[in-house]
């Protein structure tokens, strides 16, 4: 997938779907500053880092299928209260072209979160999201079918390009939302995205939570695609109020599966790594797990920390 060297954006080959995403850019620009893919922000007492990779260069994959973004607000140009918003995807290896749904699905959910009216109910507003993300999916299917025999990818059979297009077998991305509004916290997943979360009070910090867990033993991702444009309801859906400094871990699977059944440990090392003040506390984690520990994290690695002092 093609990247714009300015702003980092995709580029997918697919008029609907660079459409789309250009369009959600532009929106999201004129509200506050985006982060794709890697880097760091800091707005008031808030701050955070995000990063994506590919993961172990031997892994059988020919494309970051991740993709993460972030936005927080100019202060004039905000709407009142949404002080944070991230978005993560994971496209399935299963299906044709994912890395491109991850990025559109992004793309356009966090728009509709950040354009979203403020006296709309939270997990109304997650709804809305998902929605439009699944019907940019769709559309991006949309243009595929309309000639199968132009659009049908080099080397494929046609009767299973057509067959694929048929059962929406293509662009299926799992997402994870999250957005600090006012003084609470927004969580919603499709598909196997994991949260962890810990509070401080008082000079004391608690133990830490498991918010949601990564499915690792499940043979069924649920994901949204051209076949699942509208969500009826979400994998997880998280909703925690501000009391205090806080630690919270958005993280895709491939994260999931290095952490194991003790995930908290990341809060621990990203706590000593940002204690360490060199920066991006995402892409170190990253970038030691490949180092370290390059079989247990033996796939695309997309991770995204929040933190309030």
């Amino acid at each position: 997938m093609r990247h714009d060297a300015e702003t980092g954006v995709p580029s997918t080959g697919h008029a609907e779907c660079d459409r789309a995403i250009r369009e959600s850019q532009q929106g999201l620009a004129e509200r506050g500053a985006v982060i794709v893919g890697s880097g760091c922000f800091r707005s008031g007492g808030l701050c955070g880092s995000l990063h994506t990779d590919f993961g172990p260069e031997d892994q059988d994959k020919g494309a970051n299928q991740d993709y993460v973004l972030a936005w927080r607000p100019h202060l004039a140009a905000a709407r009142e209260g949404l002080r944070f918003a991230v978005a993560l995807g994971d496209g399935l290896t299963t299906s044709f072209r994912s890395e491109y749904a991850s990025a559109l699905a992004c793309w356009v959910a966090l728009r509709t979160v950040v354009e979203g009216d403020p006296e709309t109910d939270p997990k109304t507003l997650a709804s809305r999201a998902f929605n439009a993300a699944g019907e940019a999916i769709g559309g991006l299917a949309d243009e595929l079918d309309v000639d199968p025999q132009a659009s049908c990818p080099p080397g494929q059979f046609l009767s299973t390009w057509k067959y694929i297009l048929r059962k929406g077998a293509l662009f299926q991305t799992t997402l994870t939302l999250a957005w600090l509004d006012q003084n609470a916290m927004y969580m919603a997943m499709v598909g196997d995205g994991g949260a962890l979360w810990r509070t401080y009070g008082s000079g004391r910090k608690e133990a830490g939570r498991v918010l949601a867990a990564c499915d690792l033993d499940s043979q069924r991702v649920n994901a949204l695609g051209p076949s699942e444009r509208c969500v009826r309801e979400f994998d997880c859906w998280r909703e925690e109020t501000l009391n205090g400094p806080f630690l919270c871990a958005l993280h895709t699977d491939g994260v999931g599966r290095g952490l194991g059944s003790n995930p908290l440990v990341l809060l621990d090392e990203l706590e000593y790594l940002d204690a360490q003040g060199e920066g991006n506390a995402a892409q170190q984690f990253i970038e030691r797990a490949i180092k370290e520990r390059p079989k247990e994290y033996g796939d695309n690695l997309t991770l995204a920390v929040i933190r309030a002092d």
